[in-house]
Order: C-alpha cells, then sequence, then structure tokens
C-alpha cells in the first residue's frame, strides 16, 4: 500500500512539476478578471468602492492597481511559456494574450453592475503591457549582449609594481 501512495505523489509531484508554471499563470488570470469584472458596490475581492463621484485618491490607486496587475500578468504569462517557447516568442504570446484580455476585460464590465467601460483603464492596461514587454527584451537584450550570458567577467586584481 505505501508503494501504490508513493507511486501516486510521484505522478502529482511530475505533474505538479510540468505544469506549475501554467497553473499559476491560469490562477492570477482568473483573480485578475475576477477582480475586473466584479460589482463595485459589492465585491468578491476587496472592499466596494466609496459613494459619489471619483476623487483623485481614488483615481490614482485604480490606475496604479491596473499598472501593476498588467505588468504582472504580462511577465507571468512570458514567464511560464518560457519551457515551451522560445523568449521571444513567449513574449509576443503574452503580450498578443495580454492586449486582448485586457480590451475584453474592459469592454465587458459593461455587463458588470455599477462598471463601465474606462478609456483611461484600457490605455493603463495597454501601456503596462508594453512597458513591461519593452523592460523584458531590454533585459534579454543586455544578457545576449554580456560576454558571459549575463554574469560580469570578473578579473584579478592588477599586480602591484615588480610583482
Amino acid at each position: 500500500m505505501t508503494s501504490h501512495l508513493q507511486t501516486d505523489s510521484t505522478r502529482v509531484a511530475v505533474i505538479f512539476g510540468r505544469y506549475w508554471r501554467y497553473v499559476l499563470a491560469l490562477v492570477y488570470t482568473v483573480f485578475v478578471s475576477i477582480l475586473l469584472l466584479q460589482s463595485s458596490s459589492e465585491p468578491l475581492i476587496g472592499p466596494p468602492a466609496p459613494p459619489g463621484p471619483p476623487s483623485l485618491r481614488r483615481e490614482i490607486l485604480l490606475t496604479t492597481g491596473h499598472l501593476s496587475v498588467f505588468t504582472l500578468l504580462t511577465f507571468i504569462w512570458w514567464w511560464a511559456l518560457l519551457p515551451i517557447l522560445s523568449s521571444e516568442r513567449a513574449l509576443r504570446f503574452s503580450v498578443r494574450f495580454c492586449l486582448v484580455f485586457g480590451i475584453v476585460t474592459e469592454l465587458a464590465q459593461t455587463f458588470s453592475i455599477h462598471r463601465s467601460v474606462s478609456v483611461i483603464d484600457a490605455a493603463t492596461n495597454i501601456t503596462a503591457i508594453l512597458l513591461t514587454a519593452w523592460a523584458i527584451s531590454a533585459y534579454r537584450n543586455r544578457r545576449q549582449k554580456s560576454p558571459s550570458g549575463g554574469n560580469p567577467v570578473r578579473t584579478a586584481p592588477p599586480l602591484a609594481p615588480g610583482e
């Protein structure tokens, strides 16, 4: 009986080890979907939006939230796809996915209670995605150009005269 349990747990570990990046990306995508599509007056996650006209503080907070959420979403999908795609193809796929996801979720907010489409939110999502793609690409290019693949070359200190 012990060997049967070990075999089952080994299978689970192998499957989890192989697919955990995808699972993490999917779980985070579902979490973001709930955040973006939930009612603002009765949310499943987080506090309800305060009544009345939006304040500047609230708008800055929400814009920062969109930047953070879509930066992480783009990064996680790129990272999740690295085992099966080249870095460049993984980045292109994650950017396309996140752009479509950001636009679709923004449009879908018209079907949520007390929500509507926001051009500022859509622009913020797109900006976060493109800035993340640029940062990943710049990092990749810098690593490829360095002589040791990203590890700085260490040289011995110069010898003192007479040594």
